[in-house]
C-alpha cells in the first residue's frame, strides 16, 4: 500500500529538479563558450591593430635611420659650417623629407633639428592639423635640447591625434620621425570601451576618456586582465615598447548575449510551467483526494455534518463528491424531521410573545395622543404626530426579532422627544454608546422596555427633573465578551418584592412585573438561551442591566 498523493508529488518534484539541473548545465556551457569566443575575438582585433602600428613604426624607423646614418647633408649639419653650406644642406634635407613623407603611406612626418634645436626642418602629412604640427615641433625641440644620449622615444598627445616619435641625435643635429597611433574605430568594438596606447605604464587615450584615478596599469599581462570593475585587454607591439589597450567596464554583456537572455527566459518559463503543473497536480488531484479520504473517515466515525473543503475543478472527482454530498443530505433530512416539531413550537411561542408585546405599546401611544389633544397644545401636534408615526412604524415592523443598536437607540431618542411633548414633568436623558458597537444586533425593544419602565414608575416621584441614563458598552467576563445594556433613573426605584422577582433566572408571570419587562426577558431567553444574564437593583433609583453575548458567543 502507498499514498497516491505522496507518489505524485515525489515524481513531479524529481522531474522538476532534473530539468532544472540540465537547463542550468546547458546554459552554463553556452555562456562559457560565448566568453571564450568573445575574449578571442577582442584579442584578435587588437592583434590586427597592433600589426598595423608595427608596420608604421618600422617604416618610420627605417626612414629616420637612413637619414641619420647615410645622409651626407644631415651629417654636415651636426657641426659648425658656413652660412652657404648650411643653406645648401638644409635645402637638400627639406627636399628629402618631403619625398620620404609623400612616398610613405604610414609615415606621419619627419623633423630635422640643428644648431642644438635652434632651427628645424620638417615635413608632415596634410591630414595633420596645424595645431598638432606646432605641438610636435615644439615637443620634439624640448626632447632634443634635453637629450644626453643618441636615442629617445616618446608618445605625444596632440589636439586631434596621438603620435609615437623616435629621435636620433648626432652632435648638434637630430632627426625625429612620427607616426599616427590613432586607428579607425571598428564597428564591432564595444561602444562603452576605452581604447588607447600604454607606454611606460602611462595610458594615452585614443578613443574615449579614462579618469586619472583609474590609470593604474602596473603588473598587467598580455591578454585579458580584470582590475576592479574593469576588464583590460592588452596586446604588446613588437616594433616598439608599446602596448595596445582596450578597457571595458564589467557588465553582464561581457558574459551573456541576447540569445542567452532569451534562452534563460525560456528556461525560466519552462520551470515555471512545471511548478504550475506540480501545483495543479497537488491542488486539483492530490488535495481533493486527501480531503475526500478525510471526509469518509469522519463518516466512519459517525460524523454526518461534514463538507468538502478542498477546491476542485475536475469533473470526475466533483461527481463523486456531489454523490456523497447528496447521500449525506438525504440522511440529514431524516434527522431533521425529528426536530421540526420542537422548533415549530418554539417559533410559535416567539410569535406569541411579540403579539403580546405589541398591544402594550399601542395602548400607551393612543393614550399619549389623547392627552396631547386634551391639553390643546396644537402647536405641538405636528411634531407629535411625526414622532408618533416614527414610533409606530418601528413597533409594527414585520419579522423584526433583532435590530441593530443604531436602530434601537434612534427609536429611544424619538421616544424621549415624544415624552417631552406629552408631559409637563421635567425629563432629561443621557445616552452613551460606543461607535464600534452600533452594528451589534439585540432583541427589539431591549432598551425601550427599561426606559418606558423608568417613565412609568419614576415620573411621579417627589424629586425634581427625572433623569434617565443609558449606557451601552462591551464587557469582558470569565465566560467571554458580552454586550452590557444599563438603564438607570433617579426615581424611587424597585420595591423589594419586585427586585426578588426580577432577579430570578426564570421569572414567572406576575402582575407586578408588567407585560413589557417579562416579555423582554422571555424573548432574551429564547434568543440567547442561558448565555444571557440580567441584573436589577436600586442605586439612587432603579438600575436595570442586561448582558447579551456578542456574535461569537451567541447561540444559534
Amino acid at each position: 500500500m502507498f499514498s497516491l498523493k505522496r507518489q505524485i508529488s515525489r515524481f513531479v518534484m524529481i522531474g522538476i529538479i532534473i530539468i532544472m539541473l540540465l537547463t542550468i548545465i546547458a546554459l552554463s556551457m553556452m555562456v562559457r563558450s560565448y566568453q571564450v569566443s568573445q575574449n578571442e575575438k577582442r584579442m584578435n582585433d587588437l592583434a590586427v591593430c597592433a600589426q598595423i602600428l608595427d608596420d608604421r613604426i618600422i617604416q618610420m624607423s627605417n626612414a629616420i635611420g637612413s637619414i641619420y646614418a647615410d645622409n651626407k647633408a644631415f651629417d654636415e649639419l651636426k657641426g659648425y659650417r658656413s652660412a652657404v653650406s648650411e643653406y645648401d644642406n638644409a635645402y637638400e634635407i627639406s627636399g628629402l623629407l618631403q619625398i620620404q613623407v609623400r612616398s610613405s603611406q604610414n609615415l606621419g612626418g619627419l623633423f630635422v633639428y640643428y644648431d642644438n634645436a635652434q632651427h628645424v626642418i620638417y615635413s608632415l602629412k596634410k591630414e595633420i592639423s596645424f595645431t598638432d604640427k606646432e605641438i610636435l615641433k615644439n615637443t620634439g625641440k624640448t626632447y632634443v635640447e634635453k637629450m644626453n644620449n643618441n636615442y629617445e622615444s616618446a608618445v605625444i598627445t596632440g589636439e586631434e591625434d596621438v603620435y609615437y616619435n623616435v629621435i636620433l641625435k648626432k652632435a648638434m643635429a637630430a632627426v625625429m620621425g612620427c607616426v599616427v597611433l590613432n586607428l579607425e574605430k571598428q564597428e564591432n568594438r564595444d561602444s562603452t570601451g576605452v581604447y588607447g596606447i600604454l607606454y611606460e605604464e602611462r595610458f594615452y587615450g585614443i578613443i574615449g576618456e579614462l579618469p586619472e584615478e583609474e590609470q593604474n596599469f602596473s603588473g598587467l599581462a598580455h591578454g585579458r586582465n580584470v582590475v576592479g570593475n574593469r576588464v583590460i585587454y592588452l596586446q604588446k607591439l613588437e616594433a616598439a615598447d608599446l602596448a595596445l589597450v582596450e578597457i571595458v567596464p564589467q557588465s553582464p554583456w561581457l558574459y551573456f548575449s541576447g540569445i542567452h537572455i532569451v534562452i534563460a527566459i525560456l528556461m525560466a518559463a519552462l520551470i515555471y510551467l512545471l511548478i504550475r503543473f506540480n501545483q495543479f497536480i497537488y491542488y486539483q488531484i492530490s488535495k481533493p483526494l486527501a480531503d475526500m479520504t478525510q471526509v469518509l473517515g469522519q463518516i466512519r466515525m459517525g460524523e454526518w455534518e461534514v463538507e468538502f473543503n478542498a477546491p476542485n475543478r475536475i469533473i470526475e472527482i466533483e461527481d463523486v463528491r456531489q454523490t456523497v454530498s447528496i447521500m449525506l443530505k438525504e440522511i440529514e433530512r431524516y434527522k431533521i424531521r425529528s426536530y421540526e416539531e420542537a422548533l415549530e413550537t418554539q417559533k410559535t411561542q416567539l410569535q406569541y410573545l411579540k403579539l403580546q408585546l405589541a398591544p402594550h405599546f399601542y395602548t400607551n401611544c393612543l393614550k399619549n395622543a389623547y392627552y396631547t389633544l386634551m391639553l390643546r397644545e396644537y402647536d405641538s401636534v405636528g411634531q407629535f404626530l411625526l414622532c408618533l408615526s416614527t414610533h409606530l412604524r418601528y413597533l409594527l415592523q414585520k419579522d423584526a426579532e433583532l435590530v441593530t443598536l443604531q436602530e434601537e437607540s434612534d427609536f429611544v431618542r424619538n421616544y424621549f422627544n415624544l415624552q417631552k411633548l406629552m408631559t409637563t414633568k421635567s425629563v432629561d436623558y443621557e445616552l452613551l454608546i460606543e461607535d464600534e458597537i452600533l452594528e451589534e444586533s439585540i432583541p427589539i425593544l431591549s432598551i425601550q422596555t427599561f426606559v418606558e419602565n423608568s417613565f412609568k414608575y419614576g415620573r411621579n416621584h417627589e424629586g425634581g427633573t427625572l433623569i434617565i441614563r443609558i449606557r451601552i458598552q462591551y464587557r469582558k467576563t470569565e465566560n467571554g465578551k458580552y454586550l452590557s445594556i444599563t438603564v438607570q433613573d433617579n426615581g424611587p426605584g424597585y420595591s423589594k418584592e419586585m427586585l426578588e422577582l426580577l432577579n430570578e433566572k426564570e421569572p414567572l408571570e406576575n402582575q407586578e412585573l408588567g407585560v413589557g419587562v417579562l416579555n423582554l426577558l422571555k424573548r432574551v431567553r429564547i434568543h440567547y438561551g442561558t448565555e444571557a444574564h440580567w441584573y436589577f437593583e436600586n442605586t439612587r433609583g432603579a438600575l436595570s442591566e442586561l448582558l447579551l453575548p456578542t456574535k461569537d458567543e451567541k447561540f444559534n
